[in-house]
């Protein structure tokens, strides 16, 4: 994992391996960044392919590449990610889109501010062929563009929602936010006390009983 304020690259020559080395599935690589560029430069290497019981290698592990959203509606005038290197082994490969949130002056998260991220999260997933296209990776299966929102506060963060459960108490569910079938990710982050006064899930609409896989994920919530 590398995190960073401003740009990351990977230079040409360079080998980031995160390669099963025995039979498994293979490693995760995540770069991140949420001010600057992403930058996978030609000649470059991102190795994730697992092994096989006969020690062949297979797609099998995964890469995410973190940038901050690009603006609905609002001329592109250079892609915040640059693909460039040779991604080996990747059964799948996300670009998160990340939208932050700040609501310290008040401190709360409620049902309009859940309303305005839910329609975020749409229009973001109704431009993801678009965004695919941009970075070269229309026609790739394991690529995937995915919604990523930070709730943040500078004190005490308090979820606050009245919208109801079939049981009748207040919960915030994620179950229906799935554009694209895409599963995204949220995080809430105080620098004081984080409080929950509603349910915090993607699990409150009816599904189908079906086996638990590690191809089906769920959707990812971060309380820090």
């Amino acid at each position: 994992v590398v995190n960073a304020q401003q740009g990351i690259s990977v230079a040409e020559g360079a080998r980031v391996l995160a390669a099963a080395t025995a039979n498994g599935r293979g490693g995760q690589v995540e770069l991140a960044t949420r001010r600057g560029t992403i930058t996978l430069s030609p000649g470059s290497v991102v190795d994730v392919s697992g092994v096989d019981e006969k020690g062949a290698a297979v797609a099998g592990g995964r890469v995410r590449l973190t940038t901050a959203q690009t603006p609905i509606g609002e001329p592109i005038l250079g892609s915040p990610v640059s693909l460039g290197a040779r991604i080996d082994g990747a059964r799948r490969i996300e670009w998160e889109q990340l939208k932050q949130y700040d609501v310290s002056a008040s401190g709360v998260v409620d049902d309009t501010l859940v309303g305005a991220i839910q329609a975020d999260v749409a229009a973001l997933m109704n431009s993801a062929t678009a965004l695919k296209a941009q970075v070269g990776m229309a026609d790739v299966d394991a690529f995937h563009v995915i919604p990523s929102v930070e709730v943040i506060s500078n004190g005490d963060l308090r979820v606050a929602v009245t919208s109801s459960a079939a049981d009748g108490r207040p919960q915030w569910n994620l179950a229906s936010w799935r554009a694209g079938n895409e599963v995204g990710r949220l995080t809430l982050r105080a620098a004081r006390n984080l409080t929950l006064e509603a349910s915090l899930s993607d699990g409150f609409a009816v599904q189908p009983v079906v086996p638990i896989s590690p191809e089906l994920p769920t959707e990812k919530e971060r309380l820090l």
